[in-house]
């Protein structure tokens, strides 16, 4: 069984929570959780189709996709997906170097602005598989121009 997480956004409790605080409102929980999740799809599809920065709520920072050119060089060698095949052949190590993608890696970015939440280092924004999945497509479509709305930004 899962632990019980007060965090997630679509959980039975932040609902009752919203229905207490709003007494006259009459909302299920499974159109509560269709709000929430449709909005989340809306935000993902958005910041894929345009590649802006979006700003969250509360100055909790910005959402948006990082693309960035891994090191081949150094002590960033680990993070390169080695060709196994090519190493045998060549005697040294051969990394893939995302041809369909000019040699650029992507990835969803969440850079966090506000300074004033405590622990806001500890927290972690992950995207769901199908969006990543929604990213792969784009990049290896030929055809299709979005990726290079993508911009590289530094990690703060």
């Amino acid at each position: 069984m899962r632990p019980k997480r007060d965090f997630r956004s679509g959980s039975k409790d932040n609902w009752k929570r919203l229905k207490k605080e709003h007494k006259n409102l009459k909302l299920s929980f499974q159109q509560y959780r269709q709000v929430i999740f449709r909005f989340y799809e809306l935000l993902i599809d958005h910041i894929l189709n345009t590649g802006d920065k979006v700003k969250l709520r509360g100055d909790l920072g910005v959402l948006t996709i990082n693309k960035y050119k891994p090191d081949l060089g150094g002590k960033k060698l680990y993070y390169n997906l080695i060709d196994w095949q090519s190493t045998k052949e060549v005697g040294s190590y051969t990394f893939y170097l995302n041809p369909h993608t000019d040699g650029y890696c992507y990835y969803f970015m969440w850079q966090r602005t506000n300074r004033n939440i405590p622990l806001l280092a500890i927290w972690k924004f992950e995207v769901y598989d199908i969006h990543k999945r929604k990213l792969n497509s784009i990049l290896l479509d030929p055809k299709d121009r979005r990726k290079h709305f993508y911009k590289q930004y530094i990690r703060y």
